[in-house]
Parts: structure tokens; C-alpha cells; sequence
């Protein structure tokens, strides 16, 4: 059987390379799409650039019709907003071709999957919840698969002692002393996306419309540290997103600059294992936090979209967010959090390879 996954989403592509990567699907024909700009942080992630079975391409346009009209199944996430995702499923509905949709994190979802063709195709999602969700939004049952997220499976199964011991080794081969307390904040790219893709469906991501983006964010995050009295013990590392401009961040930096503030491009698991506290907006790597075990801190600082909140862990009260400056500084003065003790505190299934091969059974004996 032979499948080609084609996405614009890092999370979706991570996703999909750790169910292909598995011991059970190794030597199943696999080839991977994925715009041009992540090569660089493809090669950061897996120590090798894009070799034989995977194509960076410009745009849905660039797509070879071989990786549509020669394959099984074609498989793409429900990345919102974005073209190639959606600009696959829509090529693969024409060609007849039954299509797989990750849900790689479920918020925002019904924005994300309202557009997708459900013909001939079923949406993987991570669990019984996120797919109570999708038939609230009227999309049906039968479309719907529960299959887990092989990303967060990986964390979940792995013992606390291994997670110790790679916080450990990151602190020495950086020789980051032990009273400091290491944090990472993970950007996304909210004041690019616009500028990028040209989209009026990306309204909901302009600062005017939230009320704050990553720069915003940032900027609130290196004031609350450099008036805490800890401000000295504090080492932050800044991780940017593979889609983001760089450069966008230098001028906070340099006001900050006697601060211990380091911006990065390492690959994201060594930050999340080395990390004390891992800091965001709404980014599913503070899910990947909680399932560590360490504290997952959501800032959005000016929010004012109506009083929602697009991070699904805030909206169940399992995360909360920091909303106000006070809070911020509060929070790096004591740098105290809640302690996670439920590591699986979103029910997510395990054995997601084994029930992907269920999951292409069902789309099969549809045919």
C-alpha cells in the first residue's frame, strides 16, 4: 500500500513521522510533502535534511499529480488557514482517492475542519472528546475515527526517571548551575501569518482581534523577569516556529539584553525535556509539558476575542492562563506552579500505530 502525506502544519508532519517511523510500519511506501521553508527545521528535528521520500515544495501548485494519482490513501492534517492541507484534500477528492485528517490538537477545530470534504475520508482524532466536538459541529459520526497522537504517546510511555535523566544531561552540556531555573518559551507565528498567506480566514489570528501575539507576549515575559528578584536565576530560551520571520524578535532582545535570554533554533524536544517550565500562547507543546509532568504556562496577555479562549486545556480547566502582568510577575517571582499528576490528563489512547492500520482498514471496505 503506498500513502503521501502532504502538510503545511510541523505538528501534523511530527505526527505522521513518528506513526511511519514505527517498527510495525517501517517499509510501508511513504512519501512526505511539506512546504520549503521547514527543511531547515526538518533537518534540526531529525539530524538529516529531506533526503529520498520527502519533498519540500512552494505551494499546493508544486505538488507532483504522481503523489496524488498514483497512491492508496492520501493523508494531510487540518492545519487552519493554511493551503496545502486543504488544497490536497480537495485535489484528492477529485482524483477519487480516500484522504485521512489529523487532528494533531484539538483547539480551534471547528475552524480548522469546516472546510474539509468528508466524502470518502475520516478525521483522526486524539480522543473520545475532541470527536464528541466534531459531531457537535455537524460533522458525522461515521467520519469520525479515535486513533490517539503518537507524538504525546511517546512522552506518555516514557518512565520518570528517563525524563529526569534527559533534563539532567541538557543542563550539563550546558553547564546551566543547578539553582537556575530553566524555561522555554515557544512562539508561533500570529504577526506573520496574514502577511504570509493572504487569507481573510486569518482574520481571528490578528493582534487586533486576540489583543496580543508573540511579540506582545514576549515582550510581557521579559518585563515580568527582569523586575523579579529571582531575575539573575532565570535562564529563558526563546524557540521560534519553523514558519515564523526571522529577525522579528532583535529589537525586544537588545532591551533585554542583560537579561539571560537566549534565542534558539534547537530541535524542540531537547527545550521541552531540559526545561523546569515550559511557556506559550496556544501551543500543543505545553500539552506535551503537562505529559512530562512540568508545569505548562499559557500567556495571553490582552486577550479579548469575546471572552474564548482558543486553548483547549484553559477552556477545560486543566491549564490556566495568564491574563494580566500582575499574574506574569507573580509567577516569576515565586516560580512556583502546580504539580502535574496526572501525566495523561487528556485520556488519550495509546497503540495509535495499531489503530491507524484500523483506522485504513475501515477507509478501505468503504471503496
Amino acid at each position: 500500500m503506498k500513502f503521501t502525506v502532504v502538510t503545511n502544519s510541523p505538528g501534523c508532519l511530527v505526527y505522521y513521522h513518528r506513526l511511519f517511523e514505527s517498527e510495525i510500519l517501517k517499509g510501508v511506501d511513504v512519501d512526505f510533502v511539506f512546504p520549503r521553508e521547514q527543511q531547515e527545521w526538518f533537518a534540526i528535528s531529525y539530524k538529516q535534511l529531506p533526503g529520498a521520500g520527502y519533498y519540500p515544495v512552494k505551494s499546493s501548485n508544486d505538488i507532483p499529480k504522481k503523489f496524488i494519482e498514483e497512491v492508496d490513501i492520501v493523508v494531510t492534517g487540518t492545519d487552519y488557514g493554511r493551503s496545502l492541507d486543504y488544497s490536497v484534500d480537495k485535489l484528492g477528492y477529485a482524483a477519487g482517492k480516500p484522504r485521512m485528517f489529523a487532528v494533531d490538537f484539538w483547539s480551534a477545530l471547528e475552524e480548522r475542519c469546516k472546510n474539509y470534504t468528508m466524502h470518502n475520508s475520516l478525521v483522526l482524532v486524539p480522543n473520545e472528546y475532541a470527536g464528541k466536538l466534531l459531531c457537535s459541529f455537524g460533522i458525522a459520526e461515521e467520519y469520525i475515527f479515535v486513533l490517539g497522537q503518537p507524538e504525546f504517546e511517546r512522552l506518555l510511555v516514557m518512565s520518570v526517571d528517563e525524563i529526569y535523566d534527559k533534563q539532567k544531561d541538557f543542563r550539563s552540556a550546558r553547564n546551566i548551575p543547578d539553582n537556575v531555573t530553566v524555561m522555554t518559551f515557544y512562539s508561533q507565528p500570529y504577526s506573520d501569518y496574514k502577511q504570509r498567506y493572504h487569507l481573510d480566514a486569518l482574520n481571528m489570528l490578528e493582534y487586533d482581534v486576540m489583543g496580543f501575539n508573540e511579540l506582545t507576549v514576549f515582550e510581557n515575559i521579559l518585563n515580568a523577569v527582569a523586575t523579579s528578584k529571582n531575575r539573575n536565576d532565570i535562564k529563558l530560551y526563546l524557540k521560534t516556529h519553523p514558519a515564523e520571520t526571522m529577525g522579528k524578535f532583535d529589537m525586544i532582545l537588545n532591551k533585554f539584553s542583560f537579561l539571560n535570554v537566549e534565542i534558539t533554533s534547537e530541535a524542540k524536544d531537547q527545550l521541552l525535556f531540559g526545561s523546569d517550565a515550559n511557556i506559550g500562547m496556544h501551543s500543543s507543546i505545553l500539552v506535551e509539558s503537562l505529559m512530562l509532568g512540568k508545569p505548562a504556562i499559557s500567556v495571553q496577555i490582552g486577550k479579548k476575542y469575546h471572552g474564548r479562549d482558543y486553548f483547549i486545556t484553559n477552556e477545560l480547566g486543566i491549564t490556566k492562563s495568564i491574563l494580566f502582568r500582575e499574574e506574569l510577575a507573580e509567577m516569576f517571582s515565586s516560580l512556583s506552579w502546580p504539580v502535574v499528576e496526572n501525566r495523561n490528563i487528556m485520556d488519550i489512547p495509546l497503540n495509535s500505530v495499531e489503530r491507524f492500520l484500523n483506522a485504513v482498514d475501515l477507509l478501505q471496505g468503504r471503496k
